[in-house]
């Protein structure tokens, strides 16, 4: 089943337009991050799919401790691509690459790869995205735990793995 979030991506990805779309996606991405948590801050860039260039920073000015993120939207969901993405990304930006598509979903049984090389990031799919909790859902440990992935969740994380791990069986 497809989440809103996905849909509304997919829909956007398929608008003509390349700058409307590079719009639209990101302003879905941006409006559903800071539903998730509202104490982040989302800028947009100017970038779009670009390699060595955020296309989102999310921060968090109320916790000042909590370092930011640059996050990198993705059109492709090739595994391969993306782990070569994240070999060139600077740990320290503890980077997100958000598939807009769906991871393949061989991985079966929630064996999904370690990231190689980088500990702080996390490569998610628009679906994840989707499936992690908006504060004004659900308060509770569902959020709790969604916007934990925010501020420092790492590996891979497709629809499957997310919904496991909301519902408290993964150890992470």
């Amino acid at each position: 089943m497809v989440n809103i979030v996905e849909q509304s991506i997919s829909q956007a990805m398929d608008e003509p337009d390349d700058r409307m779309m590079f719009t639209r996606v990101k302003d879905i991405v941006a409006r559903h991050l800071r539903r998730m948590d509202p104490g982040a801050t989302v800028t947009k860039t100017e970038f779009f799919n670009h390699t060595h260039v955020p296309d989102m920073v999310l921060e968090w000015p109320g916790r000042p401790r909590t370092p930011r993120r640059f996050i990198y939207l993705r059109t492709t969901s090739d595994q391969r691509e993306l782990e070569d993405d994240l070999q060139r990304l600077p740990r320290a930006d503890r980077p997100v690459l958000l598939a807009l598509g769906q991871l393949p979903t061989a991985r079966q049984q929630g064996d999904l790869p370690p990231l190689p090389g980088s500990s702080t990031a996390l490569l998610l799919d628009a679906s994840a995205l989707g499936a992690l909790q908006p504060a004004d859902d659900a308060p509770g440990i569902p959020h709790l735990v969604s916007r934990s992935v925010l501020e420092g969740g790492r590996g891979t994380l497709d629809k499957a793995a997310t919904e496991k791990f909301l519902r408290g069986r993964l150890i992470w």
